[in-house]
């Protein structure tokens, strides 16, 4: 089931995306995220804003599902704000990598590649 987004919000995935790529993130240190650099689903990391409010990466929803997304991280409830892919969630072991041309391609357990941005 897809959720509709108001129109106003649409503008803010990409911005949290731009920010992400061109602000140092963290992922419990600051560090930069490089080119050829990933994140694989069940391993509990994320890239985090340097302010620490957003952070990306794969979301556990039930058992054996996840999304990749960003959501709010100084929050006790991590609020999603976008995902990848509507709300098809992806198996443990799917990667989503920073290609050499600076865009997300994720990578699922079927072999099916997607194009995040």
């Amino acid at each position: 089931m897809k959720t509709a987004v108001p129109c106003c919000l649409c503008w803010l995935p990409l911005l949290v995306l731009f920010l992400l790529q061109t602000t140092p993130v963290v992922s419990q240190v600051y560090i930069n995220i490089t080119l050829g650099s990933s994140l694989t689903s069940g391993n509990d990391r994320s890239w985090t804003s340097e302010s620490g409010e957003f952070a990306f990466g794969f979301k556990e929803i039930g058992t054996g599902g996840f999304l990749l997304a960003v959501w709010f991280d100084k929050v006790p409830k991590k609020t999603v704000v976008w995902s990848a892919k509507g709300n098809n969630l992806v198996e443990k072991g799917s990667i989503v990598q920073l290609n050499s041309d600076g865009n997300f391609v994720l990578n699922d357990q079927r072999g099916e590649k997607d194009s995040i941005i």
